[in-house]
Protein backbone atom coordinates (compact mmCIF):
# COMPACT_ATOMS: atom_id res chain seq x y z
CA UNK A 1 0.00 0.00 0.00
CA UNK A 2 1.32 3.45 -0.96
CA UNK A 3 1.51 6.22 1.60
CA UNK A 4 1.32 9.89 0.66
CA UNK A 5 2.62 12.59 2.98
CA UNK A 6 2.08 16.28 2.33
CA UNK A 7 4.06 19.01 4.03
CA UNK A 8 3.10 22.64 3.58
CA UNK A 9 5.09 25.52 5.02
CA UNK A 10 4.33 29.21 4.76
CA UNK A 11 6.53 32.14 5.67
CA UNK A 12 5.62 35.81 5.47
CA UNK A 13 7.95 38.71 6.10
CA UNK A 14 6.57 42.21 6.24
CA UNK A 15 8.49 45.42 6.66
CA UNK A 16 7.44 49.04 6.57
CA UNK A 17 9.28 52.11 5.34
CA UNK A 18 9.63 54.96 7.81
CA UNK A 19 7.94 57.31 5.38
CA UNK A 20 5.47 56.40 2.64
CA UNK A 21 6.76 57.04 -0.87
CA UNK A 22 4.55 58.75 -3.44
CA UNK A 23 4.06 56.93 -6.74
CA UNK A 24 5.80 59.70 -8.68
CA UNK A 25 8.90 59.34 -6.46
CA UNK A 26 8.97 55.54 -6.32
CA UNK A 27 11.24 55.00 -9.38
CA UNK A 28 9.44 51.74 -10.15
CA UNK A 29 11.42 51.18 -13.38
CA UNK A 30 14.72 51.28 -11.47
CA UNK A 31 13.39 49.00 -8.74
CA UNK A 32 12.15 46.49 -11.33
CA UNK A 33 15.53 46.50 -13.08
CA UNK A 34 17.40 45.98 -9.78
CA UNK A 35 15.08 43.07 -8.89
CA UNK A 36 15.70 41.50 -12.29
CA UNK A 37 19.47 41.85 -11.89
CA UNK A 38 19.37 40.38 -8.37
CA UNK A 39 17.11 37.40 -9.13
CA UNK A 40 17.96 36.48 -12.74
CA UNK A 41 20.12 33.64 -11.39
CA UNK A 42 16.94 32.17 -9.83
CA UNK A 43 15.25 32.10 -13.24
CA UNK A 44 13.39 35.42 -13.06
CA UNK A 45 12.44 36.76 -16.50
CA UNK A 46 11.36 40.33 -17.35
CA UNK A 47 7.88 39.14 -18.33
CA UNK A 48 7.34 37.78 -14.80
CA UNK A 49 7.65 41.18 -13.11
CA UNK A 50 4.22 42.73 -12.63
CA UNK A 51 3.57 46.39 -11.82
CA UNK A 52 0.16 47.43 -10.53
CA UNK A 53 -0.83 51.06 -10.04
CA UNK A 54 -3.98 51.71 -8.06
CA UNK A 55 -4.83 55.29 -7.22
CA UNK A 56 -1.47 56.69 -8.41
CA UNK A 57 -0.71 58.14 -4.96
CA UNK A 58 0.27 55.41 -2.49
CA UNK A 59 -1.57 52.36 -3.87
CA UNK A 60 0.97 50.62 -6.14
CA UNK A 61 3.13 47.48 -6.07
CA UNK A 62 5.73 45.47 -7.96
CA UNK A 63 5.58 41.70 -7.63
CA UNK A 64 7.09 38.54 -9.09
CA UNK A 65 7.24 34.84 -8.31
CA UNK A 66 10.36 32.80 -7.62
CA UNK A 67 11.14 29.10 -7.17
CA UNK A 68 8.66 27.82 -9.79
CA UNK A 69 5.85 29.91 -8.35
CA UNK A 70 6.39 28.70 -4.79
CA UNK A 71 7.51 32.10 -3.53
CA UNK A 72 6.14 35.56 -4.20
CA UNK A 73 8.10 38.75 -3.69
CA UNK A 74 6.10 41.96 -3.46
CA UNK A 75 7.03 45.60 -2.90
CA UNK A 76 4.06 47.83 -2.18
Amino acid sequence: MAEITTKVCGVAFESFFKKAVLFKDARSEEVSQKCLEAFVSYGLKPSQIVFRAGDQMFNYDISFSLFNGNGTFKIS
